[in-house]
C-alpha cells in the first residue's frame, strides 16, 4: 500500500509540471515538408496579408498558460510557424479565452481559472523563394531568437518525458492492481 501512495505521489508531482503548459494546435494544409527557415517570421494581424504569392502551411492555435503573458504566446506562435518551414502568419487575432488550471487533475469545484491570451493565425511560405528574408518589410520582420527556440524545445522534451512518466506510473498501477486480485 505504501508503494502505491508513493507511486500516486509521483505521478501527481509529474502531472503538476505539465499543467501550466501553453495548448498548441497545429492543423497541417499541406503535405509538403520545409526545413525551418533562417529564424525569420513575418507577422500579418487580422486583414493584412503578404504582398507577394504564397502557399498556405497550417492553421495555428495558441493559448497561453497561466503565467504567460502576450509576448509568450506571441513568440510560441512564431516559433511553431518557424519549426514547419513558415515564412510568416497572417490573419492573426487575438482572443481572451477562460481556461481551468489542473482541468484533467483537480475537481470541477476546486479548480482555479483564469484568462489566457489566444492566438489563431495561417502559416505561410512563399511561393518564389527570392522573396524570403530579402525585400520583406523590414518593420514587420520578427526574428525568433535562439533562446526561445531552445526554451520551447526544451519544453517540447519536457512533456515528452512526463507523458512517458505517465504511461510507465499507469502500467505499474495496473500491475500493482492486478497483483493485488489476483493475490
Amino acid at each position: 500500500m505504501r508503494f502505491l501512495k508513493v507511486l500516486l505521489l509521483s505521478a501527481s508531482a509529474i502531472c503538476a509540471e505539465l499543467v501550466d503548459a501553453p495548448f498548441v494546435s497545429i492543423i497541417k494544409v499541406s503535405d509538403s515538408i520545409y526545413a525551418s527557415n533562417q529564424g525569420k517570421v513575418e507577422i500579418f494581424f487580422e486583414d493584412m496579408n503578404p504582398k507577394h504569392e504564397y502557399q498556405q502551411l497550417a492553421y495555428l492555435t495558441i493559448k497561453g498558460s497561466m503565467n504567460s503573458n502576450d509576448i509568450d504566446v506571441v513568440n510560441r506562435l512564431k516559433y511553431e510557424a518557424w519549426k514547419i518551414g513558415a515564412d510568416g502568419v497572417m490573419r492573426i487575432k487575438k482572443t481572451i479565452e477562460d481556461r481551468k488550471y489542473a482541468e484533467m487533475f483537480v475537481p470541477e469545484n476546486d479548480q482555479q481559472s483564469y484568462k489566457s491570451t489566444v492566438l489563431t493565425g495561417v502559416a505561410f511560405r512563399y511561393v518564389d523563394s527570392t522573396n524570403r528574408a530579402a525585400g520583406i518589410d523590414s518593420s514587420i520582420l520578427i526574428s525568433v531568437p535562439a533562446s526561445i527556440a531552445a526554451k520551447n524545445e526544451e519544453l517540447d522534451e519536457k512533456i515528452d518525458r512526463g507523458i512517458s512518466s505517465i504511461l510507465v506510473i499507469t502500467i505499474g498501477l495496473i500491475i500493482v492492481l492486478i497483483v493485488k486480485v489476483v493475490y
